[in-house]
């Protein structure tokens, strides 16, 4: 890298330049010296960021395993209820359907709660919602009558 004049240096690096050589990263920036309200030189500092870029590679490649193994456990989740759905379609009998249902309901509420927690930060969950969705789906598979369930 070349500058013309150290006032261009100064402002191509005012904002942190990234150069990359061999498997090192560094960053180099300029901070003006001003005297008598001119520029009178400048100090480039020059960071080592290699280990910095290697761990941010390391997150990201991380985040994406921990996306496709989200991805993944929605998808068996959602092929269990597939595979249910199926089993009450074959079946005649009345209480074998009620129990695929009561299992279906089961692993819906998993899913809500894997869902919650997976995909809203921890200190943004809402309980009451999120306590509300699973009553609904054991109130849904139970053998109680909804009117003779009351909330508190």
């Amino acid at each position: 890298m070349q500058y013309d004049s150290l006032q261009k240096m100064v402002t191509a690096l005012k904002t942190p330049q990234s150069f990359q050589y061999d498997a090192a990263s560094f960053l180099f920036r300029a901070h003006p010296l001003v005297a008598h309200s001119e520029l009178s030189g400048c100090v480039v500092s020059v960071q080592d960021v290699t280990e910095l870029k290697q761990k941010e590679k390391q997150l990201d490649m991380q985040s994406t395993m921990i996306a496709e193994i989200n991805h993944r456990v929605k998808n068996t989740l959602q092929n269990v209820i597939s595979l249910l759905n199926m089993q009450i379609r074959r079946t005649k009998e009345a209480r074998v359907k009620e129990e695929f249902l009561n299992c279906i309901n089961r692993i819906l509420a998993i899913a809500k709660v894997y869902e919650v927690f997976t995909y809203q930060s921890r200190d943004l969950v809402n309980m009451r919602e999120l306590a509300v969705y699973i009553a609904e789906k054991i109130i849904e598979s139970s053998t109680l009558k909804p009117e003779d369930i009351h909330s508190i």
